[in-house]
Protein backbone atom coordinates (compact mmCIF):
# COMPACT_ATOMS: atom_id res chain seq x y z
CA UNK A 1 0.00 0.00 0.00
CA UNK A 2 2.70 2.45 1.14
CA UNK A 3 3.97 2.18 -3.18
CA UNK A 4 0.74 3.15 -4.46
CA UNK A 5 -0.91 6.65 -4.68
CA UNK A 6 -4.55 5.80 -3.47
CA UNK A 7 -6.69 2.83 -2.12
CA UNK A 8 -10.49 2.91 -3.78
CA UNK A 9 -13.61 1.51 -1.99
CA UNK A 10 -17.43 2.16 -1.93
CA UNK A 11 -19.20 3.72 0.77
CA UNK A 12 -20.23 0.15 2.06
CA UNK A 13 -16.82 -0.76 2.41
CA UNK A 14 -16.41 2.27 4.89
CA UNK A 15 -20.41 1.41 6.45
CA UNK A 16 -19.68 -2.16 6.91
CA UNK A 17 -15.86 -2.60 8.04
CA UNK A 18 -15.05 1.11 8.93
CA UNK A 19 -11.44 1.01 7.82
CA UNK A 20 -8.59 2.96 8.28
CA UNK A 21 -7.13 2.10 4.84
CA UNK A 22 -3.85 3.06 5.64
CA UNK A 23 -0.47 1.26 5.78
CA UNK A 24 -0.53 -0.27 9.47
CA UNK A 25 3.73 0.72 8.70
CA UNK A 26 5.65 2.05 11.39
CA UNK A 27 6.33 5.73 10.86
CA UNK A 28 9.89 6.38 9.23
CA UNK A 29 10.94 8.05 5.94
CA UNK A 30 9.82 5.78 4.05
CA UNK A 31 6.49 4.86 5.32
CA UNK A 32 3.57 7.24 4.03
CA UNK A 33 -0.40 5.95 3.46
CA UNK A 34 -1.63 6.84 0.61
CA UNK A 35 -4.55 8.91 -0.78
CA UNK A 36 -8.04 7.53 0.50
CA UNK A 37 -10.87 7.57 -1.94
CA UNK A 38 -14.13 6.56 -1.36
CA UNK A 39 -16.97 6.16 -3.82
CA UNK A 40 -20.43 7.68 -2.25
CA UNK A 41 -23.27 9.06 -4.46
CA UNK A 42 -25.39 10.11 -1.80
CA UNK A 43 -22.94 11.47 0.85
CA UNK A 44 -23.58 8.51 3.46
CA UNK A 45 -20.11 8.29 4.89
CA UNK A 46 -20.61 8.89 8.69
CA UNK A 47 -18.19 11.66 10.14
CA UNK A 48 -17.21 9.86 12.50
CA UNK A 49 -15.44 7.37 10.36
CA UNK A 50 -11.92 5.80 10.96
CA UNK A 51 -10.82 7.03 7.70
CA UNK A 52 -12.50 10.53 8.66
CA UNK A 53 -9.85 10.41 11.98
CA UNK A 54 -6.91 12.29 12.26
CA UNK A 55 -4.49 9.66 12.69
CA UNK A 56 -3.24 9.55 9.47
CA UNK A 57 -2.34 12.74 7.36
CA UNK A 58 -3.32 10.62 3.89
CA UNK A 59 -6.04 12.87 2.95
CA UNK A 60 -9.65 11.62 2.51
CA UNK A 61 -11.33 11.99 -0.92
CA UNK A 62 -14.89 11.43 -1.35
CA UNK A 63 -16.83 11.31 -4.85
CA UNK A 64 -20.17 11.82 -4.75
CA UNK A 65 -23.09 12.51 -7.13
CA UNK A 66 -23.37 16.77 -7.62
CA UNK A 67 -26.99 16.30 -6.73
CA UNK A 68 -25.86 14.89 -2.94
CA UNK A 69 -27.32 16.57 0.00
CA UNK A 70 -25.27 19.91 0.64
CA UNK A 71 -25.58 19.27 4.60
CA UNK A 72 -23.66 16.31 4.19
CA UNK A 73 -21.12 17.70 2.02
CA UNK A 74 -20.45 20.29 4.99
CA UNK A 75 -20.22 17.58 8.10
CA UNK A 76 -18.30 15.61 5.78
CA UNK A 77 -15.47 18.76 5.16
CA UNK A 78 -15.70 19.82 8.61
CA UNK A 79 -14.62 16.55 9.59
CA UNK A 80 -11.36 16.80 6.87
CA UNK A 81 -12.97 14.96 4.10
CA UNK A 82 -12.16 16.48 0.38
CA UNK A 83 -15.25 16.19 -1.39
CA UNK A 84 -15.17 15.91 -5.24
CA UNK A 85 -18.79 15.88 -6.98
CA UNK A 86 -18.95 14.09 -10.64
CA UNK A 87 -21.31 12.82 -12.90
CA UNK A 88 -23.09 9.55 -12.08
CA UNK A 89 -23.62 6.47 -14.35
CA UNK A 90 -26.43 4.06 -13.39
CA UNK A 91 -26.38 6.32 -10.10
CA UNK A 92 -23.09 5.88 -9.18
CA UNK A 93 -19.77 8.17 -9.39
CA UNK A 94 -18.73 7.46 -13.13
CA UNK A 95 -15.52 4.98 -12.77
CA UNK A 96 -14.01 7.23 -15.90
CA UNK A 97 -15.02 10.49 -14.16
CA UNK A 98 -13.23 9.64 -11.02
CA UNK A 99 -9.86 8.19 -12.79
CA UNK A 100 -10.11 11.42 -15.20
CA UNK A 101 -9.80 13.60 -11.50
CA UNK A 102 -7.40 11.37 -10.32
CA UNK A 103 -5.12 11.18 -12.58
CA UNK A 104 -5.24 14.91 -13.27
CA UNK A 105 -4.33 15.53 -9.61
CA UNK A 106 -1.37 13.35 -10.79
CA UNK A 107 -2.32 9.95 -9.02
CA UNK A 108 -1.44 6.95 -11.30
CA UNK A 109 -1.36 3.85 -8.88
CA UNK A 110 -5.13 2.97 -7.56
CA UNK A 111 -5.45 -0.77 -5.49
CA UNK A 112 -9.38 -1.02 -5.32
CA UNK A 113 -10.57 -2.76 -2.80
CA UNK A 114 -13.92 -2.42 -3.26
CA UNK A 115 -16.39 -5.39 -3.85
CA UNK A 116 -18.00 -7.50 -6.71
CA UNK A 117 -20.08 -3.83 -8.21
CA UNK A 118 -16.85 -1.41 -8.40
CA UNK A 119 -14.77 -4.21 -9.81
CA UNK A 120 -17.16 -5.45 -11.73
CA UNK A 121 -17.54 -1.54 -13.29
CA UNK A 122 -14.24 -1.23 -13.73
CA UNK A 123 -13.24 -4.34 -15.96
CA UNK A 124 -16.64 -3.83 -17.88
CA UNK A 125 -15.49 -0.19 -18.76
CA UNK A 126 -11.93 -1.62 -19.60
CA UNK A 127 -10.14 0.40 -16.85
CA UNK A 128 -7.83 -2.32 -15.59
CA UNK A 129 -4.25 -2.81 -15.79
CA UNK A 130 -3.31 -4.96 -13.42
CA UNK A 131 -4.60 -7.59 -10.96
CA UNK A 132 -3.57 -8.75 -7.45
CA UNK A 133 -6.20 -11.21 -6.45
CA UNK A 134 -5.84 -12.06 -2.61
CA UNK A 135 -8.03 -15.16 -2.21
CA UNK A 136 -8.52 -17.33 0.84
CA UNK A 137 -9.55 -20.81 1.00
CA UNK A 138 -13.41 -19.68 1.60
CA UNK A 139 -16.01 -17.75 0.40
CA UNK A 140 -18.94 -15.48 2.16
CA UNK A 141 -21.68 -14.54 0.49
CA UNK A 142 -24.68 -15.81 -1.42
CA UNK A 143 -25.10 -18.70 -3.46
CA UNK A 144 -24.31 -17.59 -7.22
CA UNK A 145 -23.20 -14.24 -6.08
CA UNK A 146 -20.52 -13.36 -8.63
CA UNK A 147 -17.08 -12.02 -8.10
CA UNK A 148 -17.47 -9.27 -10.86
CA UNK A 149 -21.50 -8.10 -10.70
CA UNK A 150 -22.04 -6.60 -13.94
CA UNK A 151 -19.35 -8.13 -15.72
CA UNK A 152 -19.97 -10.05 -18.73
CA UNK A 153 -16.77 -11.26 -20.37
CA UNK A 154 -19.38 -14.40 -21.26
CA UNK A 155 -17.38 -16.25 -24.32
CA UNK A 156 -13.71 -16.86 -24.42
CA UNK A 157 -13.64 -14.19 -27.29
CA UNK A 158 -14.90 -11.34 -24.56
CA UNK A 159 -12.89 -12.63 -21.35
CA UNK A 160 -9.89 -11.08 -19.89
CA UNK A 161 -6.95 -12.95 -19.37
CA UNK A 162 -3.99 -12.37 -16.70
CA UNK A 163 -0.99 -12.60 -18.71
CA UNK A 164 1.94 -13.49 -17.32
CA UNK A 165 0.55 -14.88 -14.18
CA UNK A 166 2.00 -14.91 -11.00
CA UNK A 167 0.79 -17.03 -8.27
CA UNK A 168 2.09 -17.09 -4.40
CA UNK A 169 1.00 -18.90 -1.38
CA UNK A 170 0.84 -16.44 1.37
CA UNK A 171 0.02 -17.97 4.74
CA UNK A 172 -3.22 -19.83 3.86
CA UNK A 173 -4.07 -16.70 0.89
CA UNK A 174 -3.30 -17.33 -2.45
CA UNK A 175 -2.14 -13.99 -4.54
CA UNK A 176 -2.86 -14.45 -8.24
CA UNK A 177 -0.99 -11.41 -9.73
CA UNK A 178 -1.20 -10.59 -13.60
CA UNK A 179 -1.42 -7.93 -16.64
CA UNK A 180 -4.77 -7.51 -17.82
CA UNK A 181 -4.28 -8.88 -21.30
CA UNK A 182 -7.84 -9.12 -23.44
CA UNK A 183 -8.73 -11.85 -26.10
CA UNK A 184 -8.43 -10.44 -29.82
CA UNK A 185 -11.05 -12.59 -31.86
CA UNK A 186 -10.01 -14.07 -35.29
Amino acid sequence: RNTLDALLVGVETVIIDDPSLTTRLPETEDSRDPLRVVLDTNLRLPPDAVILNRQSEAPTWIYCSPDAPADRKARLTDAGAIVNPVETTGGRPDMRAVLAHLGSKDITSVLVEGGATIHGTLFENDLVDEVFLFTAPFFIGEKGTSLLAGFSGESAAACLRLDPVDCRKLGEDLLIHGFVHRNQSS
